[in-house]
């Protein structure tokens, strides 16, 4: 009766995207439906806040964060600021599906970009990582870049669920992703007001193609902009003293 109780409560929440301050996106799962709507992950966002989704947001599964970190652990030669990107990035792939080959070559990719550029930025990065005594490592910003959702379920225009390759919260509207020649791109029908939608390229694992459209390529380079010190899913927030401080997902 409980479960019956929350999937219900859930399907009204996400009736009522349109209009309303919270949106709520699921993600991770070919298909939303009666069916299975008590089951499914998603994120909340408050759009009033104006905060982009970034990957140290999460909210993230314990179970699936405990399993994925206690795989790095042989490998004494990763960082922290190198494991918490590798599990963040094996978490995006297990919400693509085994058999998604383009879509997991393209969250395989993202994750390399976020990588290329904070190398490629490492000296504007570094005054930002040395203004406290954790003196934070340069990795750990690739917690301030957006969060993918892989096979996400936007608000459509008069459908409660339209499914995309990748969708982003940027703060002020959902960024989705459809890979040309895809399933999704096919059937994509009309999208809420706030939504932007952008074909790309699908990308090859012997070809690099560009991951974004270049009139929004911006938002997801320098991502360690505005914001005081990354967000961290896998301790305490960083800057807080309180030892009961909870982890982040």
């Amino acid at each position: 009766m409980e479960d019956i109780i929350l999937g219900w409560v859930l399907i009204e929440m996400l009736t009522d995207n349109r209009g309303t301050e919270k949106l709520i996106i699921p993600y991770g799962i070919p298909l939303v439906s009666k069916e299975n709507i008590d089951r499914v992950p998603y994120v909340e966002l408050i759009k009033t806040k104006n905060k982009p989704l970034r990957l140290g947001h999460g909210p993230y599964d314990r179970n699936t964060i405990f399993e994925e970190s206690s795989l790095l652990l042989k490998d004494k030669q990763l960082s922290k600021g190198e494991s918490s990107l590798e599990i963040l990035r094996r978490i995006h792939l297990r919400d693509c599906g085994f058999f998604e080959k383009n879509l997991r070559t393209w969250v395989n990719n993202y994750f390399d970009f976020i990588i290329k550029q904070i190398n490629l930025f490492s000296k504007e990065i570094q005054p930002l990582s040395s203004i406290s005594e954790y003196n934070l490592e340069l990795n750990l910003w690739g917690m301030a870049a957006m969060r993918p959702l892989p096979r996400a379920h936007i608000p459509g225009a008069k459908q409660k669920f339209l499914p995309v390759d990748i969708a982003f919260w940027d703060g002020n509207e959902i960024i989705a992703l459809l890979l040309k020649g895809g399933d999704r791109a096919k059937t994509l029908k009309d999208v809420s007001s706030e939504v932007r939608v952008f074909l790309v390229e699908s990308p090859s694992a012997y070809l690099s193609t560009n991951l974004f459209p270049e009139k929004i390529e911006d938002k997801f380079t320098k991502f360690w902009l505005d914001i005081a010190s990354p967000p961290d899913p896998f301790g305490p927030a960083l800057f807080r003293n309180d030892p009961t401080a909870v982890p982040l997902f």
